[in-house]
This record gives C-alpha cells, sequence and structure tokens, in this order.
C-alpha cells in the first residue's frame, strides 16, 4: 500500500523514465481508473470546448461528402 516516503522514491523513479515511459504510466493510471469516478474538466478544457464548439458553428461543416471522395477515388484509378 501507499506510504509517505514512497512519493519521493516514486518522484525519482519516474523522473528516470524518457516522455514515452511516462505517457505509458499515465495511460494505465487513467485506464485504471474506475469507470464510476468522475474526473472533472479543468475548466480550460471547458472554454477551449466552447472555443472550438463556436469555431466549427460559424465556419459550416468540415469535409467533403463521401460521394464526391468515392468519384475523385475511383476516377483517379481509372
Amino acid at each position: 500500500m501507499y506510504s509517505p516516503g514512497m512519493t519521493s522514491a516514486l518522484t525519482a523513479e519516474l523522473n528516470r523514465l524518457s516522455p514515452a515511459q511516462k505517457l505509458e504510466v499515465i495511460e494505465t493510471l487513467w485506464e485504471s481508473l474506475d469507470e464510476s469516478v468522475e474526473v472533472p474538466a479543468p475548466a480550460w478544457h471547458l472554454e477551449e470546448l466552447k472555443r472550438r464548439a463556436a469555431a466549427h458553428s460559424e465556419s459550416g461543416p468540415d469535409g467533403t461528402p463521401w460521394p464526391e471522395v468515392k468519384a475523385r477515388l475511383l476516377a483517379s484509378h481509372a
């Protein structure tokens, strides 16, 4: 189980990891959370989501309709 002295030893061990290894640890910890645990989003995340939603609403739909993509692909392989 966890003990107060474990924090400094764990921090030291984590500091020795490469960035890729640290991301693996983060992913493992994230996936270990019980699904019933609510993880609140930071305020800046919510603001960014609002900003992106507004930008999307202003610019209209993105992308190319499937029939156009399909026709372009078929024409390029003809």
